[in-house]
């Protein structure tokens, strides 16, 4: 197998040059599991493309480095230290000032510990089920871990955000590896992560009274919100668009109560689009509702427009729907009334 991925590496780089310039253990690792030719050919170029950007990102910040330390080199009024050349305190930049600098690292841990403190103590729970894996390719679990991440972050961004807990951990699959970069960030660097990061099953760690499976494929609508509830979220992206009822199944064999969201009832999807949501557009939605805003306006504000249609076009169909019907029944009253009169002349 060894063989044949470097055969193919080495035939992309003569062909069209589209492959990184090394490759690393683990991606060697990635490609060998990857059973198709057109699946590693895409993963190569990702590899390159990913390699490419970082390139002209490095390039970018040396320029900009030479550019600063040639302003500041040309800067004739500079001078350092609190005393100017008399001897006196001097308030300047440089010099002796009552500010002191605060970079955006500490900025962003002084916003996110209230708030993930808040949610630690009086935050209502919220379960991401990562058990999905082995349903994924080895791209839709990093696209997901870049998912989890957003998610995150704008969970944070809510006046009451979610206590959430990630089950089913397992560190040897792909979406717990690549989350691994993500521990040193914010927020999960202020996360207690033995008590966020489960290996065990949520059965096993919360009340199953509690418990409600989010699944597109469940029979039963959710009609409104609840406070008192644990809902979960399936750690699952499907960009084939098959529609694998995998979380339905799963619920349904644990005993779980399920529900689906009221999509159809409060939006109109555009052509060819997708009804999956991802956990990142899941969460924003039950924030959203958990903040008190009816069905449209959370479901409008929280699905990409991508997937919507238009709203002129919208109106442009009901307008067409409404004409079409107007004409029928000016047909059918039209026919009525020549049926009459001719009714009338027979007798």
């Amino acid at each position: 197998m060894i063989d044949q991925v470097l055969q193919q590496y080495e035939y992309i780089k003569y062909m069209v040059g589209h492959v990184p310039s090394d490759l690393t253990t683990e991606n060697m690792s990635d490609l060998i599991h990857m059973q198709k030719e057109k699946e590693r050919e895409r993963f190569l170029r990702y590899l390159f493309l990913t390699e490419s950007r970082k390139l002209k990102d490095r390039q970018k910040k040396a320029e900009k480095s030479a550019q600063y330390q040639q302003f500041n080199e040309q800067r004739s009024e500079r001078t350092f230290g609190i005393f100017d050349e008399h001897g006196e305190l001097s308030y300047r930049l440089w010099g002796n000032t009552l500010m002191s600098r605060i970079n955006a690292r500490c900025i962003s841990h002084l916003r996110t510990e209230p708030k993930l403190r808040y949610a630690s103590l009086f935050g209502q729970k919220l379960i991401i089920d990562l058990d999905y894996d082995e349903l994924m390719t080895l791209s839709e679990c990093r696209i997901q871990v870049r998912h989890i991440v957003m998610m995150m972050v704008n969970n944070l961004s809510y006046s009451e955000p979610y206590d959430i807990y990630f089950t089913n951990c397992d560190h040897t699959k792909p979406t717990m590896k690549s989350l691994e970069k993500y521990y040193e960030t914010t927020p999960f660097s202020q996360l207690a992560f033995d008590d966020h990061f489960l290996s065990k099953s949520y059965l096993d760690a919360f009340n199953k009274d509690q418990l409600v499976y989010l699944t597109p494929n469940a029979t039963e609508k959710m009609q409104e919100y609840n406070h008192d509830d644990i809902y979960i979220v399936g750690g699952f992206l499907d960009k084939s668009c098959l529609n694998k009822p995998a979380s339905h199944m799963k619920a349904t064999r644990e005993g779980i109560r399920q529900y689906r969201l009221p999509l159809d009832e409060h939006v109109v999807w555009g052509s060819g689009s997708s009804k999956h949501l991802c956990i990142m557009h899941m969460v924003g939605i039950l924030n959203s509702l958990k903040e008190g805003n009816d069905w449209s306006t959370t479901l409008q504000t929280n699905i990409p427009k991508r997937k919507l249609k238009d709203n002129e076009v919208v109106l442009r169909e009901e307008e067409k729907r409404r004409v079409a019907y107007l004409r029928r029944k000016l047909s059918i009253e039209k026919d009525n009334f020549n049926l009459s009169k001719l009714q009338q002349q027979l007798l």
